[in-house]
């Protein structure tokens, strides 16, 4: 589904950060990348979901290069097939939990059959993640693990094919880091949908299918 070859990247004061990297994910999987803070994890999920650009090197989605794609072009792409974790949840304060999670489906332009669909997806989904009471409350309302959890939802609502989580536990107490963890490995196995998880946590990279780390610029078995 995804293949990074020879990708580097460098910094004026970190200098190179990535160097050569290869990567090839397939659909289904779940991959972990662990490595130390500055190793360049962040940079590779930026290069993924087109949020920068690597000095050399080409990234092909579904057999096809996107580092040419123009700023509309890769925001479609993001759009269709990216779902984003961060470690703050980037939850908008002024929009209740379902004004949050449905902001996605705005920038696709999709028909009201279509938003009809996806709300009940959210639905589902907001079930499954144990949030469903949530919709009405703002994020102030809410706590840490809830919000990580409305962020989940909000990146699976178009029903991407790669989710990107850059350190999704990173901000959660043990139980829910726990509890975030489960689910992902829960979502990965009933919908199929590939993860590349960016961690610290040796007990979330311990989920994944595959652990790789990143090291001299380079993914690591």
């Amino acid at each position: 589904m995804l293949v990074i070859e020879g990708i580097t990247k460098s910094f004026i004061q970190r200098g190179i950060v990535l160097d050569k990297l290869e990567l090839s994910v397939k659909e289904g999987d779940s991959i972990a990348v662990t490595g130390s803070s500055g190793s360049g994890k962040t940079t590779l999920m930026n290069i993924i979901g087109l949020l920068d650009k690597p000095d050399s090197g080409d990234l092909f989605f579904r057999g096809k290069s996107i580092l040419t794609f123009t700023p509309d072009e890769s925001a479609l792409y993001r759009n269709r097939n990216i779902g984003f974790i961060f470690q703050d949840n980037l939850l908008l304060p002024h929009l209740t939990v379902e004004e949050n999670i449905m902001l996605p489906l705005f920038a696709a332009r999709i028909s009201e059959d279509e938003y009809k669909e996806k709300r009940k997806y959210a639905d589902l989904l907001m079930e499954k993640t144990g949030i469903k009471g949530l919709y009405g409350k703002y994020p102030f309302q809410i706590s840490g693990g809830e919000a990580q959890r409305v962020t989940l939802v909000r990146a699976l609502i178009n029903k991407p094919s790669l989710l990107l989580a850059d350190e999704p536990t990173g901000s959660l107490d043990a139980k829910n880091a726990m509890l975030l963890g489960e689910l992902l490995t829960s979502l990965n196995n009933e919908t199929g949908t590939a993860m590349i998880v960016a961690t610290h946590s040796s007990d979330l990279a311990a989920k994944m299918k595959v652990h790789l780390r990143l090291e001299n610029g380079r993914l690591i078995p």
